[in-house]
C-alpha cells in the first residue's frame, strides 16, 4: 500500500510535468505577457550638482528609487552613475524626463525581454511540486514503519528545497517584471585653467622637496616620542652588556 502510493506520486508528477511542458508553449496568447524592461542613458549635462538634485527629485515624483549610485571625479569632468528602480507603468515617463536634462545623449539602448513562457512554465511546476508535497505528507501521517517515515522525510526534504528554490526565481523575476530599471550615467566637463597643467620651475621643485624632507623630519621625530620607552630601554640593555664584557675579560 505504501509503496502504491509513492509509485502513484512519481507517476502523477512526471505526467503533470510532462502536461505542463507541452501546455505551456501552445497557449501563449491565453497568458497575461511578463516583460522586463531596461535602459541605459548616457549624456553629457551643463551642471553635475543641479542636474543630479533633478535625477533625485524625478524618482521621487515617479515612486522610483535609487538602489545604486557611484560618483567617479577625474581630472577632466565629474561624473555619476545611477542604478534606478521604477514601476514598469512609471517606465516611459521617467526616462523621457530624464532625457530632458542631458545636454546631449551619448548614449541610449533600451531592451524589452520576455520571460512569460519561463514564468507561466516555472509557476506551472511549482504548483505541481506543492501538490505533490501536499501527498507526500498524507502519506506520512499514515505511515508506521519508522523506515517508511525515514524515506518520506528525506523525499519531503528534496522536494521541499526543490520548493523553495522556484519561490525565489519567481519571485526575482515578479520584481524585475513589475519594477523595470534605468542605468543612468551623467557627466560635466570640466575646463581647467592652462596653468594647472603646467610642470612647477626647478627652484620650485627645490622648495617642494625641501618642505617634503622638513615634514618627513618631523614625522620621524614624532614616531621616536612614541616609542621612547623602547629607546630607553635599548639603551639601558646596551649599557647593562658592555659592563657585563668589560667584568668578564677583567676577570680572565
Amino acid at each position: 500500500n505504501y509503496e502504491d502510493d509513492m509509485e502513484e506520486i512519481v507517476a502523477t508528477s512526471t505526467s503533470q510535468s510532462s502536461i505542463t511542458s507541452q501546455s505551456t508553449p501552445s497557449s501563449p496568447q491565453k497568458l497575461p505577457q511578463k516583460l522586463i524592461k531596461t535602459a541605459n542613458l548616457s549624456c553629457e549635462v551643463e551642471d553635475y550638482q543641479q542636474t543630479a538634485k533633478q535625477v533625485k527629485q524625478l524618482t521621487n515624483q515617479w515612486n522610483a528609487y535609487i538602489s545604486d549610485e557611484q560618483q567617479i571625479n577625474r581630472r577632466h569632468r565629474i561624473s555619476n552613475k545611477f542604478t534606478i528602480r521604477v514601476p514598469k507603468i512609471q517606465f516611459d515617463s521617467l526616462l523621457l524626463d530624464l532625457e530632458k536634462l542631458a545636454l546631449r545623449i551619448d548614449k541610449k539602448h533600451v531592451n524589452i525581454q520576455d520571460i512569460s513562457e519561463e514564468f507561466f512554465d516555472l509557476k506551472s511546476r511549482l504548483n505541481t511540486a506543492k501538490k505533490v508535497e501536499q501527498r507526500y505528507y498524507e502519506i506520512l501521517k499514515d505511515a508506521k514503519k519508522v523506515e517508511e517515515i525515514l524515506k518520506v522525510e528525506k523525499e519531503l526534504k528534496g522536494l521541499r528545497e526543490d520548493i523553495e528554490s522556484k519561490e525565489g526565481r519567481l519571485n526575482f523575476l515578479n520584481d524585475q517584471v513589475n519594477y523595470s530599471s534605468i542605468r543612468l550615467s551623467i557627466y560635466q566637463k570640466i575646463n581647467l585653467p592652462e596653468s594647472a597643467y603646467q610642470r612647477p620651475s626647478f627652484f620650485g621643485r627645490i622648495g617642494g622637496a625641501f618642505q617634503a624632507g622638513w615634514y618627513s623630519l618631523l614625522d620621524f621625530t614624532i614616531r621616536l616620542i612614541y616609542i621612547w620607552p623602547f629607546v630607553l630601554l635599548s639603551i639601558f640593555s646596551f649599557i647593562w652588556l658592555i659592563r657585563l664584557l668589560k667584568k668578564r675579560r677583567k676577570k680572565t
